[in-house]
């Protein structure tokens, strides 16, 4: 296990922060992207405000995780639905029943989707989203011994990368499909990954349960340990949600409502 580099806690350190269990307007999600889009949500003030157009209010619940390349083209999804911003106006579109839509990501000319059952994503489904009506792909159950890949998901170049008890890939090809045989696990972890953010192809962080932190440079994956000056990191911390600019990092703990600042 490596240490992050440097922690500067005293510029940010600890901080309490509540946690959040339900849906959320679009405002909360835009924080894991990057100024550009920031700006689609703050007043010139730095305000917040309400960006959520009065024909989705009733969505709002049911939103909870957010993906865009850029403001162009960006989607906020959760239970049953995504909505897709063209940079003028939101368009939402069902994609399943009953289900939560877990991952959003494209690779190969292709818009990737997860979805999966909301007690417990028992069983899950792989959508390509490139069509006017998503078509299924591929499916998962997530029983650990017999999981063919996670629904919690990310692309790197011509990669899927799956995080469940480890992580578990396959290859797109140059028309966007993959094959439904071909998953292989890269690594096994003792506790399962709950959130994954990729800055850039060399920047991309995975956390988890049990103060799980993965890193990858580029070239391999590395775990990370965090450790803080007179604070003690709970060993079964629940790393949730964890951002990046390429130069620093923040990992928020969210069972004890803390968030780490890594350098």
């Amino acid at each position: 296990k490596n240490s992050l580099p440097k922690l500067n806690t005293s510029s940010t350190g600890t901080t309490s922060i509540p946690n959040h269990s339900c849906g959320l307007p679009l405002l909360i999600p835009s924080l894991q992207k990057s100024n550009d889009f920031l700006n689609l949500f703050l007043e010139r003030d730095t305000s917040w405000r309400d960006a959520t157009p009065p024909n989705l209010a009733q969505l709002n619940n049911v939103l909870y995780s957010i993906y865009g390349t850029s403001t162009n083209d960006m989607w906020v999804y959760g239970y049953e639905y995504a909505i897709h911003c063209d940079g003028a106006d939101w368009h939402p579109q069902k994609i399943v029943d009953s289900m939560i839509i877990v991952s959003m990501d494209f690779g190969n000319g292709t818009l990737f989707a997860s979805a999966g059952s909301p007690w417990g994503y028992e069983w899950g489904y792989l959508y390509d989203m490139s069509k006017p009506i998503p078509s299924k792909i591929d499916s998962t159950t997530t029983n650990a011994a017999a999981t063919k890949f996670s629904l919690l998901f990310c692309i790197r170049r011509s990669t899927i990368i799956t995080f469940t008890n480890g992580i578990i890939t396959n290859t797109i090809s140059d028309g966007g499909s993959l094959n439904p045989n071909s998953w292989s696990r890269e690594l096994t972890t003792r506790t399962f990954f709950r959130s994954v953010f990729r800055q850039s192809e060399r920047n991309v962080f995975a956390s988890g349960q049990w103060n799980l932190l993965f890193h990858y440079n580029g070239f391999d994956w590395k775990q990370l340990l965090i450790t803080v000056p007179n604070h003690t990191v709970s060993p079964q911390a629940l790393f949730g949600r964890v951002w990046s600019d390429g130069n620093e990092v923040f990992v928020c703990d969210y069972d004890n409502g803390i968030v780490y600042h890594g350098r």
